[in-house]
């Protein structure tokens, strides 16, 4: 929600596993993002939501190995919109 109050004009999605996003809906909703953060579930070495102009990472890739952190930044490269 940090990024998405510096930036008002700007939309975004919460990709994690499932069980990971479960309850976000109800925090998005008390911090009034709800209209422009959509909540999805998935596993980012399968793929990740395409058409994005910004994915923003935290606390990943230092978690996975070299090859799995090559898929996960390849499934992004793959999903960026044009001239993002």
């Amino acid at each position: 929600t940090t990024i998405l109050r510096s930036a008002p004009d700007a939309k975004g999605i919460l990709y994690d596993l499932p069980e990971v996003v479960e309850g976000a809906g109800a925090l998005l909703d008390e911090a009034g993002m709800t209209e422009r953060c959509t909540v999805a579930g998935g596993a980012f070495l399968e793929a990740v939501p395409a058409g994005g102009d910004v994915y923003v990472m935290k606390n990943i890739i230092h978690d996975w190995s070299d090859a799995e952190s090559l898929t996960i930044l390849r499934n992004i490269r793959t999903a960026i919109a044009d001239g993002g």
